[in-house]
């Protein structure tokens, strides 16, 4: 299991890939699987990044676990803003 600040970073990179794809449209979903790839991660990391956004209430899941991904109004923001340099 990757670290929680792994997973944090992978989840930002998840959302500004979906923003980036769906070009931040609202209700544009795209398979896990496909983003995940497109970051490189594996299907047990891009889970627990999926995981931490939706909890975060960055996106929205269809399925359990999710197969599919939407980015929530919250997340289009959160993709749109840099991340914050770490101390």
């Amino acid at each position: 299991m990757p670290r929680a600040s792994q997973v944090e970073r992978q989840s930002r990179a998840l959302c500004v890939e979906l923003a980036r794809v769906t070009n931040s449209r609202p209700m544009h979903w795209r398979t896990v699987d496909a983003i995940g790839n497109a970051l490189g991660l594996n299907p047990d990391a891009a889970g627990a990044a999926v995981a931490h956004a939706i909890g975060q209430e960055w996106l929205l899941g269809e399925g359990n676990p999710p197969h599919s991904i939407s980015l929530t109004d919250a997340g289009r923001i959160m993709a749109q803003r840099p991340a914050r340099p770490r101390r």
